[in-house]
């Protein structure tokens, strides 16, 4: 199962989900028995190394929701246990992003930011999709940390070009999070992971 799992990227992951059965793919009890049996060895590993775990929203998992994430981070109730958000993925399943950061930004150890639209879900240019960065920036300087934002923007052609696209679009329209754009941001692309400076 894992090594299915590991195979399906992005949109062929999406193409998998609306075109297989129900039959596919596990049930609920069955995802949440593998998701706790998995904690139970992961957690303690976790506390002796000194990191937390994040989990993050996605939307063909089986909890994409921010509010079915946190269900999950509080009945677990672990201090090394926390929420990766990222924007995108929740604005692509109609999910207000502002508003879900601020409900719930005490659960949300870091948050990866990037456009999207609502018909293709991306990791797109800032400012090229639907989401409300200058909402957003205020939300993250009311309530959260420039220092656990990460830029995800993932592009096949010239990445690092749309990178400083990002940056800039960030500059003008992002309220606080554009006066105080990351000074390390995170670059994926063709599953390699690089760091920048801004």
């Amino acid at each position: 199962m894992s090594s299915n799992l590991q195979s399906i990227g992005g949109s062929r992951r999406c193409d998998l989900a609306r075109h297989a059965s129900a039959n596919d793919f596990p049930s609920i009890p069955q995802t949440f028995g593998w998701l706790y049996e998995s904690l139970d060895v992961l957690l303690p590993v976790a506390k002796q190394a000194g990191v937390r775990l994040l989990m993050e929203n996605t939307p063909y998992c089986f909890r994409p929701t921010i509010g079915e994430l946190v269900g999950v981070v509080e009945e677990i109730k672990s201090e090394n246990l926390s929420i990766v958000y990222d924007v995108a993925n929740a604005a692509y399943i109609s999910e207000d992003p502002v508003a879900s950061l601020l409900s719930h930004h005490k659960h949300i150890g870091l948050v990866h930011i990037s456009d999207t639209g609502t018909d293709v879900w991306g990791h797109d240019p800032i400012g090229t999709g639907i989401i409300d960065f200058e909402g957003l920036g205020r939300a993250i300087d009311s309530v959260f940390s420039i220092d656990r934002v990460v830029l995800e923007i993932i592009r096949e052609q010239e990445p690092l070009l749309e990178i400083q696209k990002g940056l800039q679009e960030l500059k003008k329209g992002a309220g606080p999070l554009g006066d105080e754009a990351p000074v390390e941001l995170t670059l994926r692309m063709h599953g390699r992971t690089a760091m920048l400076c801004s």
